[in-house]
């Protein structure tokens, strides 16, 4: 059996403040998802970021073996050996200038 309040002033405003409670858990879990969603984006490009990374590194990796082979197959066997022509450059090894 319900028992009617003495007060119907004082049931209205529990109600009330119910509602301003309410509201106030409802905006901080929205807050919190919002925080979450940003978070996760955050994650995301980044994830992104290393995976460019890694993938550009493979592709420099993978052009200097190009580069190498093309420069060994142009050499011909192994037995020779390459070097810049400063090398033989005997100007070089004294210190003069080239005039």
């Amino acid at each position: 059996m319900i028992v009617p309040s003495a007060n119907p002033q004082s049931n209205c405003k529990k109600k009330g403040f119910a509602l301003v409670l309410a509201l106030a858990l409802l905006s901080l879990v929205f807050l919190l998802v919002i925080s979450l969603v940003n978070l996760v984006s955050t994650d995301l490009s980044l994830v992104e970021a290393r995976k460019e990374k890694i993938l550009a590194q493979a592709h420099a990796r993978m052009g200097m073996k190009i580069a190498m082979g093309e420069i060994q197959k142009h050499l011909g066997p192994d037995m020779r050996i390459s070097a810049t022509a400063d090398l033989l450059d005997e100007r070089i090894e004294s210190g003069k200038n080239y005039e």
